[in-house]
């Protein structure tokens, strides 16, 4: 855990992450194509198995709670490779991603990831790297979100605790 002194460098904005790997990802991925302000690219629990690289516009990555109320996690930018989470093609997504501008991107599967990965070896390292700071980023949200003090926990269990001891008596 940081201290108040230590500065973690976490930002909920990426962009440009990708930048060198433009041609790259335009050799292997069909044009780019526009999709507009408000359309969903990715949602919460659908299996698609496409990630998108985002050559112009802003997305943003947030998640939904069982009331509709939206945590915005992370805001994507040029350059950016959006949908990681669909690298596992037959797992669901967890994430909500929104085109927050008109954008264009590139769509590419997990096959595509590969074949730049043995292209261009570097590119592997960059990927690791941005994994690297997006878990960094998850991680630090994570612990900002959470409640660490037992006291608190153990105070906002007790009234829905007595709550329900009340209802079954």
């Amino acid at each position: 855990m940081h201290t108040n002194h230590e500065k973690p460098e976490i930002s909920y904005f990426f962009s440009g992450e990708f930048r060198e790997y433009r041609n790259l990802f335009a050799a292997y991925c069909p044009p780019p194509m526009k999709m507009h302000k408000g359309m969903l690219l990715c949602r919460h629990g659908e299996t698609k198995g496409w990630m998108y690289y985002l050559c112009r516009g802003q997305v943003k990555v947030y998640v939904s709670n069982y009331q509709g109320n939206e945590r915005m996690v992370a805001i994507l930018g040029e350059d950016s490779v959006v949908g990681l989470d669909c690298f596992l093609g037959e797992k669901t997504s967890l994430m909500n991603i929104e085109c927050m501008t008109d954008c264009w991107i590139m769509p590419l599967q997990s096959s595509t990831m590969e074949a730049l990965i043995r292209e261009n070896p570097d590119f592997a390292v960059d990927l690791t790297r941005y994994y690297c700071k997006v878990m960094r980023q998850l991680c630090f949200d994570a612990e900002n979100q959470s409640i660490s003090s037992i006291l608190i926990r153990l105070s906002s269990f007790r009234p829905v605790h007595n709550r329900f001891r009340s209802n079954v008596q």
